[in-house]
């Protein structure tokens, strides 16, 4: 469960040292983080986000992919790559909730921790909690989402699921499809929509985010 399939290299000239196990494709193991260099690694951040933007995409935010660039030889060029273009990225502020759902551990954290402060004293938006709908059990995922969504923090919250409608591609491809499609039953019923209203939360997207982050930093 620790493996991934390798994903298309998309920086296809960069023979950098150590990302590559193949001419077109990284490491497909999500923890290989010792054999990536620092270089490699902030060249395919940056090749990324400028081919999404070549292909017309209205980019919203940068995310790290099950926490991949949490490390830290990596954290700076995911911040820069975000902060550089005007994207919020998805690294919470140091006191932050959840933060160990994205694969850092606590020492990998503090030494992100002066990174995130100063990205707070420039007015880059922050997650203050970071929660997850669970693939592992499929049972009344209504209840589960409300008990998480009752322990939320003020402020913002990233909020993880993974909802898909049921189909012959979904369980041929996925092995925990029950737990994806109770995400989507749970997230679709009337029952849960009311209780986030009760809740009083409110829905947003990294778009709203980003263009606060934006318009806060337009000259008066």
């Amino acid at each position: 469960d620790l493996f991934w399939e390798s994903w298309l290299f998309l920086f296809r000239f960069c023979h950098l040292q150590g990302y590559q196990d193949s001419p077109l494709f990284t490491h497909f193991s999500l923890y290989h983080h010792e054999n990536a260099t620092p270089e490699a690694v902030a060249a395919e951040v940056n090749a990324q986000v400028e081919r999404a933007l070549a292909a017309g995409i209205d980019v919203t935010h940068i995310d790290s992919h099950m926490g991949t660039v949490t490390n830290s030889k990596f954290v700076q060029s995911y911040l820069q790559a975000a902060v550089t273009r005007m994207f919020p990225n998805m690294l919470p502020r140091a006191s932050a909730i959840g933060y160990q759902s994205m694969g850092a551990t606590e020492e990998q954290f503090a030494q992100f921790a002066p990174l995130l402060h100063q990205l707070e004293l420039i007015g880059v938006p922050m997650v203050d909690g970071i929660f997850a709908m669970p693939l592992y059990d499929e049972k009344d995922h209504i209840s589960v989402a409300k008990k998480i969504l009752s322990e939320i923090p003020a402020g913002i919250t990233h909020f993880i699921l993974h909802p898909a409608i049921d189909t012959p591609e979904m369980r041929a491809i996925s092995s925990d499809w029950p737990s994806r499609v109770a995400n989507y039953n749970a997230f679709m019923s009337a029952e849960l929509k009311k209780f986030i209203g009760q809740e009083d939360i409110k829905l947003i997207g990294y778009r709203q985010i980003r263009d606060v982050m934006r318009g806060a930093a337009k000259p008066s």
